[in-house]
């Protein structure tokens, strides 16, 4: 998982959606962006109980600074052991940056 964010944030910092890691990270049409990390197997995480996030540009360094936090403190182990995510989510706050 720490790879995968490593190359999503690297894909997002070069611009590049064709990047291993890409599509984790991509313009809203708004003027955010939206988050939306896969387990191994391609499957969606679950953050505050979707799928897709959304985030302002500004906020987004310290969200991922503070995901990779919670993928180290193995706060997203429920969602990535079985055949599935479901009945898994990470509390949007954890990862929410302080205003």
């Amino acid at each position: 998982m720490l790879n995968k964010l490593s190359r999503a944030r690297e894909a997002y910092e070069e611009g590049r959606e064709d990047h291993p890691g890409g599509p984790w990270i991509t313009e809203d049409g708004n003027g955010g962006m939206a988050f939306a990390p896969t387990r191994p197997d391609g499957q969606q995480l679950v953050i505050g109980g979707q799928s897709v996030t959304f985030w302002r540009v500004d906020e987004l360094p310290a969200m991922l600074d503070a995901f990779k936090a919670a993928i180290e403190a193995g706060e997203l182990d429920p969602q990535l052991v079985g055949p599935s995510p479901a009945g898994h989510s990470l509390p949007r706050e954890r990862i929410t940056p302080a205003s």
